[in-house]
């Protein structure tokens, strides 16, 4: 659990700078003991919602190589990168 709150701390110092630019900006944490799944069966840690309103995707950390991702309604996963981020604050 510990390091799973580390891991979401360094995502907050990472994404905050960029998202500060864009209509969202806030991040809220949660570094639960539960699982999540995508599509694929990946397993995933923890969950950071994007603030105020951006519900497209909820950002997990997967289990196996500790990145990042934004899982949408339909379990699709998407690496929080660069684009993830551009097209977040496009949005």
């Amino acid at each position: 659990m510990d390091r799973l709150k580390i891991e979401i701390s360094q995502l907050f110092g990472e994404l905050m700078p960029r998202l500060s630019l864009s209509r969202y900006n806030k991040l809220m944490g949660h570094p639960r003991a539960e699982f999540a799944k995508d599509g694929k069966g990946n397993l995933y840690l923890g969950s950071v919602f994007i603030d105020p309103g951006y519900r497209k995707h909820v950002l997990y950390c997967r289990a196996d190589n500790r990145k990042w991702y934004g899982l949408d309604r339909d379990e699709k996963a998407t690496l929080v990168d660069e684009e993830f981020l551009r097209q977040v604050i496009a949005s």
